[in-house]
């Protein structure tokens, strides 16, 4: 018997068993071999696109606080990251520091204060700020390797450049950031 196919909507990244449900997808069709299970709650169709902002969109979508942070933001925003960090695949989700920090399989959980600014909407995902992000990264990144995520969200290529790209973020934003975090952790050598 052909299985019944998963609604459009679910079809564009990661979501919800409660989404899934409110669509009239039954449990059992959200755990069939067509659908990944990464965490309880959460579903990724194998057909979805492979972008991170799709696979991780889920995760902020469980609850209105949930916000993805480090390593995870920085891939949604395509930071240039070290390769011992591109390999480590665990989610970064942090809530309000009054909040529960977030536990379940595959996800390291924060307990973060953020101020106005350092928590946006991008591709449908709850995501630290760029500048957020990269202060974040200081705490667990050398100095060369945050200098290098640093460059990776300030630069920009024109569109004579083989592949064009707009900055994320300037030199005068980072320095505000680290000046609105007083006593932020940098790590000094790896």
């Amino acid at each position: 018997m052909p299985r019944t196919p998963l609604p459009c909507e679910l079809l564009t990244g990661s979501f919800t068993s409660t989404a899934a449900s409110a669509l009239g997808v039954p449990r059992k069709r959200q755990r069939q071999s067509d659908v990944l299970i990464p965490s309880r709650g959460i579903r990724i169709p194998l057909e979805s696109p492979n972008f991170a902002a799709c696979s991780l969109r889920a995760y902020t979508d469980l609850d209105d606080e949930s916000v993805l942070t480090h390593q995870s933001a920085a891939r949604i925003w395509a930071f240039g990251l070290p390769p011992w960090m591109q390999e480590d695949w665990r989610i970064h989700v942090a809530r309000d520091r009054t909040g529960s920090k977030p536990r379940r399989l595959n996800v390291v959980g924060h307990r973060l204060t953020f101020k106005d600014g350092e928590v946006m909407m991008h591709d449908g995902v709850r995501v630290t700020s760029p500048e957020r992000t990269w202060l974040d990264l200081a705490a667990v990144l050398s100095v060369d390797e945050l200098i290098a995520a640093g460059d990776s969200i300030v630069v920009a290529h024109g569109p004579d450049f083989p592949r064009p790209k707009e900055a994320l973020s300037t030199l005068a934003e980072l320095r505000r950031m680290v000046g609105a975090h007083p006593g932020t952790q940098l790590r000094h050598h790896r």
